[in-house]
């Protein structure tokens, strides 16, 4: 009986030795597997905070009239000019609010309104017409919209320009024709056609 009390008390000391030693083992596979995920989260977080482009950042500095915010991430950019005095206006808009979220999708298009019109009217045009891109209060004065990549000047309204997320001009004229948007992000900008049709003419 005793002699199977110590064989039993030997076993039990040997089986009980190993268990410090594997989780001395474990210890490092799980600080490992921690650190793993940790690098993952990085990565994850670098790709969800991507490098504005030129116009992202410019347009971030703006001062809006609504609540909406304008997507910095979009590729590409409209400034669309209109007002609720415009009967023009009020023909189209509704159109570009049914194409905004499809323009929107994917950060392909970011609209933001810029109409030469009060806060006040520019708040109600808003609610009218259930406008979900931002809006602001635009002024030839204002110095910060005056630099904005891509702006330049117009003499009716519904006016609207796009632009890559460089600046570069991919369309200038009446607002209609941004209906064509998903054909007017896949061309050339304007000012890189005019280089090509430049260097084309210099060839002997």
């Amino acid at each position: 009986m005793n002699h199977f009390c110590k064989v039993f008390s030997f076993l039990a000391v040997l089986g009980l030795m190993p268990c410090p030693l594997i989780a001395q083992d474990e210890a490092p596979a799980a600080q490992s597997s921690i650190a793993t995920k940790v690098t993952e989260n990085k990565k994850k977080s670098k790709k969800n905070t991507k490098p504005r482009t030129t116009v992202g950042r410019a347009i971030e500095n703006l001062e809006y009239v609504t609540e909406s915010r304008p997507n910095p991430k979009a590729k590409n950019f409209i400034y669309l000019f209109s007002a609720s005095w415009c009967n023009s206006c009020k023909l189209y808009m509704p159109k570009f609010v049914d194409e905004y979220p499809k323009m929107a999708k994917k950060n392909q298009v970011e609209i933001i309104l810029m109409s030469p019109d009060s806060e006040e009217n520019i708040k109600k045009y808003v609610e009218q017409y259930k406008i979900d891109f931002p809006a602001l209060a635009f002024s030839s004065q204002n110095t910060k919209l005056k630099s904005l990549p891509g702006m330049q000047s117009y003499e009716n309204i519904p006016y609207a320009i796009m632009v890559n997320g460089r600046g570069d001009t991919l369309y200038a004229g009446h607002a209609t024709g941004i209906m064509n948007w998903e054909s007017l992000i896949s061309k050339t900008p304007v000012k890189k056609r005019i280089r090509k049709s430049a260097s084309k003419s210099e060839t002997p």
